[in-house]
């Protein structure tokens, strides 16, 4: 299923400045984070839970 990220990569520079910074948050690589944010990936329960807090 293809995911529409555009609001939660808005709300990500806003709290976090820079992807990267919201990667390291979640424990997971820049590239990977990027390969979710482009629907390469799936993001797991566990990083959901993660970037809600």
């Amino acid at each position: 299923m293809i995911f529409d990220y555009s609001e939660l990569i808005r709300l990500i520079k806003f709290k976090y400045g820079t992807q990267d910074m919201f990667a390291k948050a979640l424990g997971i690589g820049r590239v990977s984070l990027s390969q979710r944010l482009n629907n390469r990936l799936e993001f797991t329960q566990e990083e959901i839970l993660k970037s809600a807090k």
